[in-house]
């Protein structure tokens, strides 16, 4: 037999080849989405920073304001993909970042959709703009530091006391009768030499999980309950 038909050797060369396809179209689809970022980055600055100078801030104030509304859509989808890749999931665990997404995006769209509006009232709004959008993206690092936090120490949330779910298996011994029926099913090998291999155990210790159990004689002679 060819050293290289291996099952193992070829399944381990379609997992690379699966994983190469996978990260090119992973790339593909960040740079479009980065590319579209930038353009769309572009013209909302240039709307934005209309609207500050049409609306009485002066030159320098006004090409700085677009960086803190934009900003917080950044920093809140920053955290987002960190919660993401960490597998921090839930409503209210990213109610933080979530709600400053969206405030982040609702002051963005109307900025552009205003640009071209003088208003007395938009002086103000966008006077005050800044402030509250630091104060937002400063509420996103408080949480994504404490939820790093929380991350390494472990804390994870822990299941209702009164789940009714059966206890998962905590040996080889309770496994083995599981896995053996889960592999029937499946119309999978799930003979001796089969569980062997998947558990990284000898043959002998499958016999000895799979063997039927008698029960223990009692005092009296009589075979136990």
């Amino acid at each position: 037999m060819n050293p290289t038909d291996s099952p193992s050797l070829v399944a381990t060369a379609t997992a690379r080849r699966d994983w190469s396809a996978e990260r090119v179209f992973l790339a593909a689809i960040f740079a479009v989405v980065g590319a579209g970022m930038i353009i769309a980055s572009a013209v909302s600055y240039q709307h934005e920073y209309t609207l500050a100078r049409a609306n009485g801030q002066v030159r320098w104030v006004a090409a700085l304001v677009p960086f803190t509304l934009d900003g917080m859509i950044f920093v809140a989808g920053a955290a987002m993909l960190w919660a993401a890749m960490r597998g921090v999931r839930g409503f209210r665990r990213l109610l933080v970042p979530g709600g400053v997404m969206a405030v982040g995006i609702g002051v963005t769209v109307a900025a552009n959709y205003y640009s071209d509006i003088l208003a007395r009232w938009l002086g103000p709004a966008v006077s005050a703009s800044a402030g509250v959008a630091v104060v937002l993206m400063s509420a996103v690092a408080f949480w994504l530091l404490g939820e790093v936090r929380k991350v390494a120490r472990g804390d994870e949330p822990r299941p209702a006391a009164g789940c009714s779910c059966p206890a998962p298996p905590l040996t080889v011994a309770e496994a083995l009768p599981l896995a053996r029926a889960r592999l029937k099913d499946a119309g999978e090998q799930y003979g001796e030499q089969a569980l062997a291999d998947r558990f990284g155990v000898t043959r002998h210790v499958v016999r000895q999980s799979l063997a039927p159990r008698t029960p223990e004689p009692s005092l009296n002679g009589t075979a136990g309950a």
